[in-house]
């Protein structure tokens, strides 16, 4: 009886980790996606590479800091 509580609490613990893991990464894929996508654009307008990227960075720095308060 002991074993399958302690199976059953120790799947549920790691099937929530899982989902846990799961939501991080995919929100770390959509913000990348968001820099990649911002940097291309601001090339596309005539601005040098590496100052698009620090551009969009910032940008999405300061969204999500504006969006966490």
């Amino acid at each position: 009886m002991l074993n399958e509580m302690t199976f059953s609490i120790v799947k549920n613990f790691f099937y929530s980790l899982h989902m846990l893991l799961t939501t991080e990464v995919a929100e770390i894929a959509e913000e990348s996606h968001a820099l990649i996508y911002k940097t291309e654009q601001l090339k596309q307008n005539g601005m040098p590479e590496d100052e698009a990227y620090i551009i969009a960075k910032d940008e999405i720095r300061d969204r999500n800091t504006v969006n966490k308060k």
